[in-house]
């Protein structure tokens, strides 16, 4: 199903589209960080509660 938003508000265009949302399981979460934090050249994950 196709919709235009060319007639949506920027407020409805800026939400969560439920139907394209993908579920990654924890495996997949490290390999994507693991894969951030290598393309920026840092040597381990940033610790967030830092």
């Amino acid at each position: 199903m196709s919709r235009d938003y060319g007639e949506l508000s920027d407020d409805e265009t800026s939400r969560d589209d439920l139907s394209t949302r993908i579920e990654l399981n924890d495996d997949e979460m490290d390999n994507i960080r693991r894969s951030i934090v290598e393309g920026l050249g840092l040597k381990r994950i940033p610790d967030p509660s830092k």
